[in-house]
């Protein structure tokens, strides 16, 4: 996929998908998990069910691909902006990430 193309499935408004219940973590060990990994993890499971690469999905984000994967791996905190930019590009809300 190319860079353009890629940017231009980024950008197209998605509808919200909540997520199927058999995918949802369960809720007594993700709630013990500190504020960062669970951040990660659901950023890097729906950028998996994209099918977006991290080079894709920062560039649509505008973050570097170092960063996004310091977000996922729970090794960095994005800034508000930043997750409200990346729920965009994954289509999904502030809100699906607790």
């Amino acid at each position: 996929m190319n860079k353009e193309k890629a940017l231009r499935k980024i950008r197209r408004p998605a509808a919200r998908k909540p997520m199927p219940e058999h995918d949802a973590p369960d809720n007594r060990d993700f709630a013990n998990l500190p504020l960062e990994s669970r951040i990660g993890t659901v950023i890097k499971r729906r950028r998996s069910e994209a099918n977006l690469t991290l080079a894709d999905l920062s560039a649509g984000a505008g973050l570097s691909s170092a960063m996004l994967s310091r977000i996922e791996n729970g090794m960095a905190m994005a800034s508000l902006d930043a997750l409200e930019r990346l729920c965009a590009a994954v289509g999904i809300g502030l809100g699906d990430l607790f």
